[in-house]
């Protein structure tokens, strides 16, 4: 893969601190850190821009966010964050 050619979301994050150890959990490294803005890589595509946003949304329910990672080995992924998954069906592969 080239990192000429990739794409990298910015993820609103409630409590920034939280998010990032759920990111660490899925395999992201923190690359830089500006305190209420945190770059993470996976070092193979995967690239998120963490932008604290604490009170958004107004409830957990209302977060209109949706996040494909795209993997060879979603069970494996999920594994690691498991029992934070709030979706009812999880992760799967489609």
């Amino acid at each position: 893969m080239s990192s000429d050619h990739h794409v990298a979301a910015i993820v609103p994050a409630r409590d920034i601190d939280v998010s990032e150890a759920f990111y660490r959990r899925l395999g992201f490294d923190t690359v830089n850190d500006y305190g209420d803005y945190r770059l993470m890589d996976d070092g193979r595509g995967w690239r998120i821009h963490l932008r604290s946003t604490p009170g958004w949304p107004g409830r957990i329910e209302d977060n209109p966010l949706g996040l494909y990672l795209y993997v060879e080995d979603v069970d494996a992924v999920a594994d690691r964050v498991r029992e934070l998954i709030l979706e009812p069906q999880g992760p799967h592969a489609r």
